[in-house]
């Protein structure tokens, strides 16, 4: 299923008759079986190009494994953050064409926000259950830091402005 979502025509065949299918695998995080959310939170982690984070039952060591600047000292975050910083600021190499890649992202981003899935992530986020809620507040932030990165570096427009303009 991965794979047919990472292609255009894949998502395009799954977002037909107003997005039904994508509603369905969103829906699915509702389900009672903890095992059946688990495989599903996994699936949105890899169509969201994502590190799957190991299994485990706190915050921090859930952040430790994923992000290697979490580990870093002061000094060493100084650098990162710079480099990351003048990075951003560098002009894109494809200035004067689109990023399919940017594109399809995006598409996928505000399909997902149009099916639920920042609803249902954060009703898994409440859940009793330590890791789902883990793994789920991760995906959500990740998620969010997705969509605002989606609207900074893909061009003039943010897609969510975008869908302001055709509604």
């Amino acid at each position: 299923m991965a794979t047919i979502l990472h292609s255009w025509i894949g998502f395009t065949a799954f977002c037909q008759t107003r997005n039904s299918s994508i509603r369905l695998l969103v829906n699915c995080l509702l389900v009672q079986s903890e095992p059946m959310k688990m495989i599903i939170l996994d699936l949105f982690y890899d169509l969201l190009n994502l590190d799957i984070p190991p299994v485990c039952d706190s915050y921090e060591a859930a952040l430790k494994s994923i992000y290697p600047i979490w580990n870093l000292t002061t000094v060493e975050e100084g650098y990162t953050f710079v480099a990351y910083e003048g990075a951003a600021k560098l002009p894109r190499l494809s200035s004067t064409r689109p990023n399919l890649l940017d594109s399809h992202m995006a598409l996928m981003l505000l399909t997902l926000i149009d099916a639920g899935f920042i609803e249902a992530i954060s009703e898994l986020a409440s859940n009793d259950n330590s890791i789902l809620s883990i793994r789920a507040t991760l995906l959500l932030a990740n998620f969010i830091w997705l969509v605002c990165y989606t609207k900074h570096y893909s061009g003039s427009r943010s897609f969510l402005e975008v869908k302001k303009f055709i509604n």
